[in-house]
């Protein structure tokens, strides 16, 4: 079940947003973090990544840190935070073994990697956002 309701008014236009990290998007949204950039994860397309991932505005975010580190202790694929030249993106830790951007001496991941990628997302957005809720 998506999290993402078009009705919902927010700031942002979720239209633009990939589809399969839209709810990862508005889960982050949420819980207090301004979300800029973010990629759903793309096969064979050299300028693009192949993972999902989200890039967001924020100085401190040790409480997201905490809830992915409890989120991780019980899922295959890891999330963390990691810091860009323009900000801070949320994204597989598995990306950094096996899913490098897509260069001419890395190995392309499958589609299948990518959809198990893209399910993580929307499985970490409902945990996210059921820990906003409950919070």
């Amino acid at each position: 079940m998506s999290l993402y309701k078009p009705d919902i008014k927010n700031t942002m236009s979720y239209n633009e947003v990939d589809e399969s990290i839209k709810d990862l998007v508005f889960a982050l949204t949420c819980i207090g973090l301004q979300t800029g950039a973010s990629c759903e994860g793309h096969l064979n397309d050299r300028n693009r990544h192949t993972h999902p991932w989200v890039k967001f505005v924020r100085l401190d975010c040790d409480f997201l840190d905490g809830l992915l580190e409890r989120y991780n202790k019980t899922r295959d694929i890891k999330w963390h935070v990691r810091e860009r030249v323009s900000g801070k993106v949320i994204e597989p830790i598995n990306y950094n073994e096996n899913c490098f951007r897509c260069h001419s001496n890395s190995e392309e991941p499958t589609k299948n990697q990518l959809v198990e990628l893209q399910i993580s997302a929307n499985e970490l957005a409902h945990y996210l956002y059921e820990e906003y809720k409950s919070s």
